[in-house]
């Protein structure tokens, strides 16, 4: 990216120095947030806005999306997925716009705004749905990713408030339940230990405690493969919390 700084195509320059905040943003390092924000509008407003500029104006746009994001400056990570999805569309091009949909939907989990962030699910879906033939071998990816995203929204509306919203458990383990069912996802033990987990903290937030630390117990199998350490660590922390809601001392014990 410092290398393509250097180039006089706007662009591309644009890209780097975007992407130049991305990971400096994402690796904890230390950003100079006026120069970038300088740098990029200086170059941004140069770039034409021809369909043959659709597609990095995407990725510009998105790149700024996600550095806003991870600073936690929610709003202003809203502007730019719009923004960024404005130009997906205008390309029609149809990997951009699931991905973007999907950026906006946990966006809006984020600003708990969770109707908003259930119907761009599944409007992805949909979308995932109708493409699947254009979108080949990244079918099945995409369409687990979103499925999970779905899942994970109906579990945090669940959590917020487990007696108004009842039936956002039943609708997060189904469709956690129909990406387990499904024999066409090529899973690798990273993936699959995700919806084992997901299943797993639902039951725990039910208090089916037996039934949440035996999806627990399965998840963590596979992390262990995996040498998921972020994923080990909540793993052993809800099962042990379930094992002492059991009463299970011991294992709470060896678990924590």
């Amino acid at each position: 990216m410092s290398k393509l700084r250097q180039t006089n195509n706007a662009s591309y320059k644009t890209f780097a120095y975007a992407a130049i905040e991305y990971l400096k943003t994402r690796e904890k390092q230390a950003v100079d947030v006026s120069f970038y924000n300088d740098s990029i509008h200086k170059y941004l407003s140069k770039i034409p806005k021809t369909r043959e500029n659709y597609p990095i104006l995407f990725d510009i746009h998105i790149l700024l999306g996600n550095s806003n994001k991870r600073r936690e400056l929610i709003e202003p990570a809203l502007q730019n997925y719009v923004i960024a999805e404005d130009f997906a569309l205008l390309a029609n091009d149809i990997e951009r716009i699931i991905k973007i949909k999907g950026n906006i939907a946990l966006i809006y989990q984020d600003m708990e705004e969770f109707d908003k962030a259930l119907d761009k699910g599944k409007q992805t879906l949909e979308l995932i749905e109708k493409n699947k033939n254009k979108l080949a071998e990244k079918y099945y990816s995409s369409k687990y990713k979103k499925m999970s995203n779905v899942a994970a929204i109906y579990a945090t509306l669940y959590k917020n408030d487990t007696l108004k919203n009842k039936y956002a458990a039943d609708s997060s383990l189904h469709y956690y339940n129909t990406i387990l069912r499904s024999k066409d996802f090529n899973f690798n033990d990273y993936y699959l230990g995700k919806v084992y987990y997901g299943i797993g903290t639902i039951y725990s937030l039910k208090r089916q405690l037996i039934k949440a630390s035996f999806f627990l117990e399965k998840s963590l199998e596979l992390f262990r493969k995996s040498k998921s350490q972020s994923y080990l660590y909540k793993g052993y922390y809800n099962n042990g919390y379930n094992y002492y809601m059991l009463n299970d001392i011991e294992k709470a014990k060896k678990t924590f």
